[in-house]
Order: structure tokens, then sequence, then C-alpha cells
């Protein structure tokens, strides 16, 4: 090679190096760092706390999106007005798997892709989340819905229902703003089953929350709202969604106390994949094997005092909160009503919307 084409090729190099060194920051800068991937989730207040949401997004390089619903017809609402597409995670009770599931919401779930299904307690497993044979959601909380009373406004121990239509409390009356809830525990109140209810039992349980309405002094959504009316004693007796409202309000120094008549309602809300989130599948079954972890349920639980379903929970939970959640008692199950898939949503929400609407 002679000297003046070794040169001319050095030369050339030379510029080529230049010009990357100049030109890949530059390719760098505009292509930026990876944007994380996005998963959007509807929850009940408490299930989706930022300490664990975060935990999650720092091992997934995932953003979360949380929001809140107050409500089971909030949640229909919701997630049929994106045609199932809106969210990616769902919570939600039970009771709601089937029409969620019918109306083409929510997806089968593949429980080896959820390595913590496996830590479940054997009171949860293949229960109460299997429709047809498949999974469609996993158990996550549980818990009663049952009437609570200031114990220091009525020193008479309240002992039904029936308690909650007594004019003395016209006023005082706290309800939830859940038409699930107000229904089935009205129809127990008269003898009827509480989720199999014939068209002329829905006339006498309408007529009937009409008569409660009367009653009311509110109609709370979240949880919170409904603790708050019991601690400024706006109302003295009402219906709580689960026990974490009255230990909000007695940790504010108010001597709430929990009663239990007979078909009180117990519940148990779980997470589910919607149709949105099929599409995301990994990420989603992340997020659910992360709400059943054993470190996730043990925050929920001293934090929100509601039942828990990890089966090595009760180790490492202090006995006070054990009991107080009713862990140590799981016959509950047995003695108390399961919220279950009614006979119709529909029919439901349009009987609460005419309790309202009624004068």
């Amino acid at each position: 090679m002679s000297l003046i084409n070794a040169l001319h090729r050095h030369r050339t190099l030379a510029l080529t190096l230049v010009a990357l060194v100049v030109i890949l920051p530059l390719v760098v800068t505009a292509c930026g760092p990876a944007k994380p991937k996005e998963l959007n989730v509807l929850s009940w207040e408490g299930y989706a706390d930022p300490e664990w949401v975060q935990e999650f997004e720092k091992a997934n390089n995932v953003k979360v999106n949380v929001t809140y619903m107050g409500s089971d017809d909030e949640l229909f609402a919701k997630l049929r007005g994106g045609q199932g597409e809106t969210y990616d995670v769902v919570a939600t009770n039970v009771a709601n798997l089937q029409p969620l599931r019918d109306s083409g919401l929510i997806v089968p779930l593949d429980s080896a892709k959820i390595p913590n299904y496996d830590k479940l307690l054997p009171a949860f497993k293949n229960k109460y989340s299997v429709l047809d044979g498949k999974l469609y959601s996993v158990p996550f909380t549980w818990g009663t819905i049952n009437p609570f009373y200031n114990a220091d406004e009525i020193t008479t121990p309240p002992a039904g229902y029936e308690d909650l239509w007594d004019p003395k409390y016209k006023g005082k009356v706290l309800l939830s703003e859940d038409a699930g809830i107000n229904i089935a525990t009205t129809a127990m109140l008269l003898g009827y089953d509480p989720f199999n209810l014939t068209d002329d039992q829905m006339q006498k349980v309408k007529e009937k929350l009409i008569e409660l309405k009367h009653n009311a002094r509110a109609f709370y959504t979240g949880f919170q709202d409904g603790a708050n009316m019991m601690i400024s004693k706006e109302a003295v007796i009402g219906m709580s969604q689960d026990l974490s409202q009255g230990k909000m309000i007695r940790d504010k120094g108010v001597n709430v106390v929990d009663y239990f008549p007979k078909g009180s309602l117990i519940w148990v809300d779980s997470w589910a994949i919607t149709k949105g989130g099929d599409k995301k599948r990994a990420l989603a079954e992340a997020w659910l094997n992360h709400e059943l972890s054993l470190d996730t349920q043990k925050k929920h639980v001293e934090k929100y005092y509601r039942g828990g379903v990890n089966s090595d929970l009760v180790p490492v939970l202090d006995p006070a909160i054990i009991k107080g959640t009713h862990m140590d008692d799981m016959g509950m199950f047995d003695r108390l009503t399961l919220m279950r898939n009614p006979e119709s949503w529909e029919k439901r929400l349009k009987l609460w919307n005419e309790v309202k609407a009624a004068p």
C-alpha cells in the first residue's frame, strides 16, 4: 500500500469516528429511556395502597394507575362503560364474577401463572372464584357486612336488622350506597332468600327500603366517609361494609360495637383480569401474584383489619389482629350468609334507583 493511500485511509477512519461520536448521543437522546408499561387498576379503597403499588412498579418497571370505586353499582358502570378495555385488573366481590363473565368483561385465569395461588388458605382455593370449572379470580381479602352502633349513645344493645327501622333513630342511621347490601339485608329481615327474590318479594323489599330511607342520615360510598359520620356522631347506628370501619371509628375514641344478626353477610373480594388486561396478560398476572404475596397480605391485614387469605399469615400477625379479624374462626363462613350472585343485577339496580328517587 502506498503512503498516500495509507494516509487517506487513516483520515477517512478518523472522520468516521468523529461523526459517530457526534451522532450517537443525538440518537440516544432522541430515543430516550424506554417508556414504562402501564397497568390500569380498578380497586376498592385499601386494596391498592401506594406502599405496595410502588413496590410493584419498581419490581416490574411499570406505571400503575389506580381508580377507586365506591360500590358494586359503580364497578359495573365503569367496566361496562369501557367494554372491559379501560382497566386491566379489577377488585371485585366473588358474587359479581358470573355477571362479569357472562358480559365478557373478565377472562379465565391460569393459576400456574400465579405462583402465590398455591399459598391460599384451603378455605379459598378453587372454591369461590370458580365458574363452570374455570378460575376467574384470585381471593384477596374477606370480611363481614353487619350492623354497628355507638354504645355510648345506644345503651340497650340492638338485636337485629329491625333496629335500623326504629323511628327513634330517624336521621341517625348510616347506610351504604350499595344496592346489593341494602337489598340482601332487607330481604333477610323479611324472611326471604336474599339472593333469589321473586318480583312480588322485590316489591315488598322496595317498600321496606323506602321506609328505611326516611330514617337514614346518609348513604355513604367510601369506607372513610361512613366512618367519619359515626365519628362525628351524625349517625349512631348503621351498616358497616367490613370490620375495618368499626376499628377506624374506635381508633378515634368512639365506642362503636359490631353486632351480627342471624344471617349477617360475609364477603370475599378478589382480583380478576379484564378483557383489556388480557392483552397485558403477564403483567396482569404479576399484579395478582403480588397481591397474594405474604408481604402485601400482611401489610393489608395490619393496616385495614380485614381477613387475609395467605396461609403463611397467622404465624406473623399479632394475635389481637387475628382475633379481631376473625381469622381464628373460619367457621364464620358456615354460620353467616355468603354474598352470592343474585337473580338479576339489573332488577336490583333498578329497584335501588327507584328507592333513592322515591319521596
